[in-house]
């Protein structure tokens, strides 16, 4: 009967495959990767396809039935190399953080391959539930919700196909026709009407109920709010699709959505740049690190007589020939982080403790690798004095060789763009000029947080100054490096936190979050070193706000329009669900056919309800417990064999004649009705005699005890 499948074929193999191609392509995109989505969805859709070929192939073996061992081998084989696997996919493969997604996207290749039984072809979709669950912990690919209803749609219906075969199967053990198995209890429980509401009542309830939770929830959020996608985005630096070799720091990737997290509170006496990390080599891709100045250099500190316990022991390399500096005091209280790199304005020339020996960055920064994930500083910092500067920006070879500061003017072979040529610089200083080419830039582009990733093959300041004029400050950073360098200025990329005014709190300090941070640019200038530009200032921001984000997305507004239509929706699901329950009853009281004689057939049908009823009570009042809705009589006479032993002979005589009328074509004369109606009706006086017989056995058992 084509109803009821009772053979797995490619449409199984199909289903699983797509649960696994989902779910390995929504955890990549997640993670901001770029070739590796398509490497992982291909991988896992390969091998559904060839071990569907391998199951024809060894179908009715005795190969098919080690299926399960052949999955579970290749999938330890393949985890036990998980390190070494992620290191070969594109994109550098998944952050450690979240190796689980490699691991998972290992079995599903395994059970792509050696899936070939309907119990192990169910287990692949668990791997694919296990990434989307990633892919929720991240929550920075919005898609992934709607391929996680794909998912759950996918993953009903094979699971309701497989319970079908199941169910079949063990009718056809019982000797029912499987023709007929879409009548009662068989439909009910075989049926895969029940699978399809349950998951379409999931995804409904998900998006209908989602806000309300979200909403109610959002003071308790806040409070212990652990952004894991954030941090994924920090430590994981995907492939652009230009060519070279892949950046240190990536620009113009896509939309960035950073939150309120506190990185630390800091004590300085006014708002500056606070440097992290810094780049030089432009690379058409992003920015990279110097092969010199990458080099992490420890430095000691010697007993101090001045402000603080410990003076540092030599001269920093940032003061070297740099006489226009000051010294300003600098407290840095982190949060409990996995980070220990501590942001500074400055290089630290004293320190009020060295517990830990510092590690200094080309930044300035300092690294301490403390046993507690705290990182804290009390130091005093060596920074430019604020004042008119007149300096030239270059780099004196007796601060820098020539040959070393040459990396800091070079730039890509790109075409000229809006700011290239700056024009009336005569008689203006190198600071005036360069602080109009900010100027310039800042009045060309606007500030968006949610621009979109640069196009493949284009050089992301190029693309950003002549085409998009649109972007975020790594791209206002990397426009204001490169042009200046065009004009042939020393400059490099910094990345790190801004410091504004309205940081400040109540008692003094000043609050750093995850959204303050930052990439500028900086020039040297003789006399008085690294100096900040900062091409966002002045731009537009024309970044939407987080209530037109969500309601501009077709989710944000399915969720308005749930909002205020609430009671009307309500209203419809509920008159929905009770016409398909009405419609899934009668269906199933109607009786196949060409509908000849239909009204016979229902009477008959009716009668034989009725008759079934009446001896399943009679079993329950003699046994003392009611029969599941999922059991047949048969299961529930085998469970309760010991309490029907008193009915026992009736019980074997009836169940068959049940059995067959059930599954048979014309289910049971009238004539041969009518007399088991009297046999029928002799078994329920007897089944009330023995109820009452065994409650009265009950309370008096009761009473002695």
């Amino acid at each position: 009967m084509k109803r009821i499948p009772v053979e797995r074929y490619w449409l199984d193999h199909l289903l699983a495959t797509a649960c696994g191609v989902m779910g390995a392509y929504a955890v990549a995109m997640s993670v901001g990767g770029t070739t590796l989505p398509m490497v992982l969805a291909l991988g896992v859709l390969l091998a559904g396809i060839a071990g569907y070929g391998l199951s024809l192939v060894f179908e009715d073996t005795a190969v098919s039935k080690a299926d399960g061992w052949l999955f579970a081998a290749g999938a330890i084989a393949g985890i036990l190399k998980v390190r070494d696997i992620n290191g070969m996919l594109p994109d550098d493969g998944f952050p450690f953080e979240i190796i689980a997604a490699t691991m998972m996207f290992i079995i599903l290749v395994a059970g792509g391959l050696f899936a070939w039984r309907d119990s192990t072809l169910l287990f692949t979709t668990l791997p694919s539930l296990v990434l989307f669950g990633l892919v929720g912990t991240i929550d920075t690919w919005r898609p992934g919700l709607f391929l996680f209803c794909a998912l759950i749609l996918c993953i009903a219906l094979l699971y309701a196909r497989v319970h079908q075969r199941t169910m079949v199967q063990w009718a056809e053990e019982g000797g029912a026709d499987k023709r007929y198995l879409h009548r009662d209890v068989w439909k009910w429980v075989a049926g895969p009407e029940y699978a399809f509401i349950a998951a379409g009542s999931i995804i409904l309830f998900s998006f209908l109920g989602a806000p309300v939770v979200q909403g109610s929830l959002s003071g308790v959020s806040d409070v212990v709010r652990i952004n894991v996608g954030q941090q994924i985005r920090r430590n994981f630096r995907p492939q652009t699709p230009n060519p070279g070799p892949a950046p240190d720091s990536p620009i113009g990737t896509g939309p960035v959505s950073l939150s309120d997290m506190l990185i630390a509170k800091v004590e300085i006496p006014r708002p500056m740049y606070l440097r992290r990390e810094i780049y030089e080599n432009y690379t058409r891709r992003g920015w990279s690190a110097g092969v010199t100045t990458s080099q992490l250099s420890e430095y000691n500190f010697v007993a101090n007589e001045k402000s603080l316990g410990y003076a540092r022991d030599g001269e920093p390399a940032s003061e070297r020939k740099t006489p226009n500096l000051e010294y300003i005091p600098y407290v840095f209280n982190g949060e409990p982080s996995i980070d220990k790199l501590v942001p500074t304005p400055g290089a630290v020339v004293e320190i009020d403790s060295i517990d830990l020996v510092p590690v200094e960055t080309p930044a300035t920064s300092l690294l301490y690798k403390t046993s507690n994930g705290i990182p804290r500083l009390r130091a005093v910092v060596a920074v430019p004095i604020e004042a008119e500067i007149t300096a030239k920006a270059t780099i004196p070879e007796d601060v820098m060789p020539a040959g070393e500061s040459e990396r800091y003017l070079r730039y890509p072979n790109i075409k000229a763009t809006p700011v290239s040529s700056p024009t009336n610089t005569e008689g203006k200083s190198d600071y005036q000029i360069l602080f109009e080419l900010k100027t310039s830039i800042a009045q060309l582009c606007k500030y968006n947080t949610q621009t979109l990733p640069v196009p493949t093959g284009r050089d992301p300041v190029e693309y950003f100054l002549t085409e998009s004029k649109e972007g975020y400050c790594d791209l206002f950073a990397s426009a204001f490096a490169v042009e200046a360098r065009r004009m042939g200025y020393p400059t490099r990329y910094v990345t790190g936190y801004l410091m504004e005014p309205s940081q400040k709190q109540a008692d003094g300090t000043y609050h750093i979050l995850e959204k303050h941070s930052h990439a500028w640019a900086e020039v040297y200038f003789e006399g008085y070193g690294w100096l900040p530009f900062d091409a966002t200032e002045g731009a537009i921001d024309i970044t939407p706000k987080d209530d037109e984000k969500e309601s501009n997305t077709f989710l944000g507004k399915l969720q308005s329009f749930a909002s205020e239509n609430a009671a009307i929706i309500t209203a419809v699901i509920a008159g929905l669900t009770l016409a398909a329950v009405y419609r899934l009853v009668r269906s199933r009281v109607e009786p196949p056919g060409d509908g000849t004689d239909q009204g016979g057939n229902r009477a008959r049908l009716r009668a034989l309800r009725q008759f079934i009823n009446r001896f399943q009570v009679s079993m329950e009042r003699v046994s003392g417990s009611p029969k599941r809705f999922s059991q047949t009589l048969r299961e529930f006479a085998e469970i309760h064999q010991n309490g029907l032993l008193p009915i026992a002979e009736d019980t074997e005589f009836f169940i068959p004649v049940i059995e067959r009328a059930m599954f048979s074509e014309n289910g049971i004369p009238d004539e041969e009705l009518a007399a088991l109606n009297a046999r029928l009706s002799d078994l329920e006086k007897r089944a009330k005699v023995l109820q009452k017989e065994r409650l009265r056995a009950a309370h008096k058992s009761k009473r002695t005890a």
